[in-house]
């Protein structure tokens, strides 16, 4: 449950205000997010960070991210592989780490940047931190989407751009 709260778009005391009791029911019947969590963790991680890294690589990483990389990526011609969440790859590469724990302490994640074969440009190795985002509230202002000035009820200006859109679409 604590899961679903922090990646959810708004809190189940709110959904009253922006939907009717039979959607909601409907909804949560249909999508039944307490069987969906309960799949992703079996078998049951031993602890709290692992149940929660499950949840990210297997409902979150899969349904979200990658989707979106994937769309917007063919969007614009680019051809983009992502690896490392490869279950194969990922399958080996823990195995060979679990039998070499202590060979492994101690090395900064930088080792993964120098690992191939070519270096990377310093350009690449010495620029900070970026996380991935999708541009989709410009996307939307840019073709005259963008959330419309008339106030939200209940939502902020300030509050995240699919928040409002979805108040506003359930307005609708």
């Amino acid at each position: 449950g604590a899961y679903l709260l922090r990646r959810g778009l708004f809190m189940p005391w709110e959904l009253g205000e922006v939907l009717s009791r039979q959607t909601i029911a409907e909804g949560l019947r249909r999508l039944a997010p307490q069987r969906l969590i309960a799949d992703a963790i079996k078998p049951h991680p031993r602890s709290a960070h692992a149940r929660v890294a499950v949840l990210e690589a297997s409902l979150y990483m899969r349904n979200q991210l990658l989707r979106d990389t994937d769309w917007a990526s063919m969007a614009h011609s680019v051809e983009v592989r992502v690896p490392l969440v490869d279950r194969i790859l990922l399958r080996r590469v823990a195995e060979a780490a679990a039998m070499t724990r202590h060979a492994w302490a101690g090395i900064p994640k930088a080792a993964l940047a120098l690992s191939p074969r070519q270096a990377l440009p310093d350009r690449i190795l010495d620029r900070p931190k970026t996380g991935f985002t999708t541009p989709i509230a410009q996307w939307l202002q840019t073709r005259g989407m963008s959330v419309p000035a008339a106030p939200v009820p209940k939502v902020p200006r300030s509050a995240h751009w699919s928040r409002q859109w979805a108040e506003r679409l359930a307005m609708v």
